[in-house]
């Protein structure tokens, strides 16, 4: 295993490489985001600069915790699209994400599904009782709208 010196030049100038067994490797890997994170911008920002940068979100710690790791990471992302506008952000969702979207986006969303479900009804049936019911469920819950002094409720 090697890492690369950054010498501001990513067309794979081999001058800079050192070599790092395995354990030394380890002892370096990582960072922490609630704390390293002016030297987790400084980093990020400088690699590959004629690239463009994709900024993978992807930790998760329990409870408040969470809510930590999240702000950090959103600091971070956020510095680095500063820096170079030119960024993407990547999340990995998960089930439990939940998105509020236009009542007509969610409208649109309940007329293709039940258009797919009606087109392919055998399929989806056969789909549907070899995952026990659990594939091609909607992913869309009734719209609530609020009212002056009045939030809206979500189910859960």
């Amino acid at each position: 295993p090697m890492i690369r010196k950054d010498n501001g030049n990513d067309e794979g100038n081999n001058n800079n490489d050192i070599h790092l067994d395995e354990k030394e490797m380890a002892s370096r890997a990582g960072c922490n985001f609630l704390t390293h994170i002016p030297e987790l911008i400084d980093w990020l920002v400088l690699q590959c600069p004629s690239k463009r940068l994709v900024i993978g979100q992807y930790a998760y710690l329990d409870s408040a915790a969470f809510v930590k790791v999240s702000l950090a990471m959103d600091a971070v992302a956020s510095e680095c699209l500063r820096q170079r506008p030119d960024s993407a952000l990547a999340y990995l969702c998960s089930p439990t994400d939940v998105f509020a979207i236009p009542p007509a986006a969610r409208d649109a969303s309940a007329r293709q599904y039940k258009e797919d479900m009606n087109n392919k009804e055998f399929q989806n049936r056969i789909l549907q009782l070899l995952s026990g019911n659990h594939m091609l469920q909607q992913n869309i819950v009734p719209g609530t709208r609020a009212t002056a002094g009045n939030h809206p409720k979500i189910p859960i």
